[in-house]
């Protein structure tokens, strides 16, 4: 029997992907636009992020649906003799997305109160953390990725762009 990263990694990832392009796209309807732009605005970055997210989510989801029936349709009777230690790494595997959805969640929720300069560098540390290995994990510059990051980005934004961040409890 095949281990559930080669079963559903790709179907389960490419339907959140899917969703999340969902969301983004609709989520960019609410994009404050500053009058006299024209129909090149602040929204229409995320729009298009949203619809490729989307569609390339279910080109992923379609793949997992093809390496899933592929695998049942070869699936043997017994466990081959690395199993535990493979099934181990899936639940590695899974509580890392599942930690990395809930940092963006909590992302998506704080944002707005606490602001983009507190919350951003957070979320890029936080991720930082779930995607390196625990051997591998050096803090110092995670941390100062996560910063330079979000100063490079809300100069990009704010400057270059004209699109008004949250700030939070900064104003």
């Amino acid at each position: 029997m095949d281990d559930f990263k080669n079963k559903y990694a790709d179907l389960i990832t490419g339907l959140l992907l899917a969703i999340w392009g969902v969301i983004g796209f609709f989520a960019s309807y609410y994009i404050r636009v500053a009058p006299g732009v024209g129909n090149i605005s602040a929204s229409m970055a995320p729009r298009i992020c949203g619809a490729l997210l989307f569609v390339l989510g279910l080109a992923l989801a379609y793949q997992g649906l093809l390496r899933y029936r592929k695998a049942v349709g070869q699936q043997a009777g017994e466990m081959p003799s690395g199993a535990r230690a493979s099934r181990r790494r899936d639940v590695e595997r899974i509580i890392r997305v599942a930690g990395i959805i809930t940092v963006f969640i909590l992302y998506l929720i704080l944002l707005r109160p606490a602001g983009f300069l507190i919350c951003t560098p957070v979320l890029i540390f936080a991720t930082g953390v779930l995607l390196c290995p625990v051997d591998q994990r050096r803090f110092f510059p995670l941390t100062l990725v996560a910063v330079i990051a979000t100063a490079a980005l809300y100069l990009v934004f704010v400057t270059g762009f004209n699109v008004r961040l949250p700030m939070g409890v900064l104003r």
